[in-house]
């Protein structure tokens, strides 16, 4: 069977350097889906003899099936630029692949944060599991614009924890602040494009539900400040969003009275 990585990528040479070290010697073929770079990313994409195609931006789901669909592999390891894979799980995604493990065509992995330079224990960013390996005629993602999802008719497995992905999820306050302010926009225009309404309530209320969920119950405070941080951002990002649908949906009713 035949393993191809397939990788969204936009000014990832940092994280690149790190990720494709680690599966060189795993997969059969490198297709790197890219919309647009401006930093060293084909170069380095090319030193690892990948397949660099530029596809405009269609949005994280349309992205990734555009990638997974120029990859030659029965079997396709998705995963994102920022996301090196472990000794342990690449011998095992070698076990799926060769056939010794045939108990699923669809397999999600445990994702370990690292942000801001911690590897995180806790926390939304700890024991996240995402669809990454499946065989290429048993699904695809949604369309959606921002936290895309693997739809397939498949059973998920999960490897076990021992099998897991480094998640360099945000390398400083600022790449958090670049990329937060991107994903509640898409956020908002996903909500928009499925007919959901703001709020008051998901604005001002949400977020003191989605701290306590983060820092308490997922025990976020046990990451330290890093941990309140990382709590607190993801409390107010609902609020951001559906404040950024508001501002929308009053521009369409403003356009209509017009």
């Amino acid at each position: 069977m035949k393993l191809s990585a397939a990788i969204i990528t936009l000014n990832e040479e940092l994280n690149l350097k790190r990720t494709l070290p680690t599966i060189k010697d795993l997969v059969d073929e490198i297709v790197i889906v890219d919309s647009g770079s401006t930093d060293k990313t084909k170069e380095i994409a090319e030193g690892f003899n990948a397949n660099f195609i530029f596809n405009q931006w269609q949005g994280y789901g349309e992205q990734r099936n555009f990638a997974f669909a120029n990859c030659s592999g029965d079997w396709i390891l998705c995963i994102d630029a920022d996301e090196p894979i472990s000794p342990e799980l690449s011998n095992k995604i070698k076990e799926i692949v060769n056939g010794k493990d045939i108990s699923s065509k669809v397999f999600s992995i445990n994702r370990r944060g690292v942000c801001f330079g911690k590897k995180l224990k806790y926390g939304i960013f700890f024991n996240d599991y995402q669809v990454r390996l499946f065989r290429k005629d048993v699904g695809m993602f949604n369309n959606n614009s921002v936290h895309e999802k693997f739809i397939t008719e498949h059973k998920i497995e999960k490897l076990p924890n021992k099998y897991f992905i480094s998640h360099y999820a945000y390398n400083s306050m600022e790449d958090y602040l670049e990329r937060f302010n991107k994903y509640t926009t898409l956020g908002a225009i996903d909500c928009k494009i499925r007919n959901k309404n703001s709020s008051v309530f998901r604005i001002v209320f949400s977020p003191f539900f989605t701290f306590f969920k983060m820092y308490f119950l997922k025990l976020g405070f046990l990451d330290g400040l890093e941990g309140f941080v990382l709590s607190v951002m993801s409390a107010i990002y609902p609020m951001i969003k559906y404040f950024k649908l508001r501002e929308e949906q009053q521009i369409a009713v403003s356009s209509k009275t017009i």
